[in-house]
């Protein structure tokens, strides 16, 4: 559980709020695992070539210039902040400025250069996941020419992915199609999935998870175990 710090009322004096706007605020999953998940074949994979009727032409060149860091981007490279601890009255109630809640320090964000990027097991694919809660994950994967997640049941997990670059073969259940830079796919809960590189470039999907939390659950699962082995 995070720390408490207690009791503190919502209402922010209204110029350091302004002030906190226009300058900025400075104030495992994967590894080690084993697939034992066999009850679909995705080894017959769409050939490069196959399937590819359409060319889109590129987006308008944006420049590429190098914006000035912040300092908390420079070190340490992740952003803490106070956030409100959630309640379940919160659901029906949100808390207003003049209500009395408690807050904690929480990461909030973090550079590129701060993620760390973890060899997945018998694969030279990579990952990471800054965001670990037991109700939702959040992270990337790094997918060389000729690499692959291999299948997984995303169990009681609902996926969602995003292609940052690159393009990716991917097969839900029985369907399995390619899909390009800027599209997203998704993986309902209890389906085999699986995500392959066969191009001769390099590829990145950022990928979010999420699962509804029962008042009698158990510990904390590892969610890793839905994504990749």
């Amino acid at each position: 559980m995070p720390k408490s710090r207690g009791l503190v009322s919502m209402r922010r004096d209204t110029a350091a709020a302004v002030e906190d706007r226009r300058r900025g605020n400075d104030a495992d999953w994967w590894a080690d695992l084993q697939n034992n998940d066999t009850a679909y074949d995705y080894n017959q994979r769409l050939s490069p070539q196959a399937a590819t009727k359409h060319r889109r032409r590129p987006a308008a060149a944006i420049a590429d210039e190098e914006e000035e860091l912040e300092d908390w981007e420079v070190d340490p490279g992740s952003l803490e902040g106070e956030i409100v601890l959630w309640e379940p009255e919160h659901e029906a109630n949100p808390p207003g400025p003049d209500d009395t809640v408690q807050v904690t320090d929480e990461r909030i964000a973090i550079t590129a250069d701060a993620i760390q990027m973890v060899e997945i097991r018998d694969s030279d694919a990579r990952y990471a996941k800054p965001l670990t809660m037991p109700f939702m994950g959040a992270g990337l994967v790094d997918l060389p020419p000729g690499s692959e997640k291999r299948p997984k049941n995303s169990r009681k997990m609902h996926l969602v992915f995003f292609v940052h670059y690159g393009k990716v073969t991917v097969s839900i259940n029985e369907v399995q199609f390619r899909i390009s830079a800027g599209g997203m796919f998704f993986v309902p809960r209890g389906n085999y999935y699986n995500i392959a590189n066969d191009y001769d470039f390099p590829a990145r999907v950022y990928f979010a998870q999420a699962c509804e939390v029962s008042a009698s659950s158990g510990p904390t699962e590892d969610m890793t175990q839905t994504i990749v082995t």
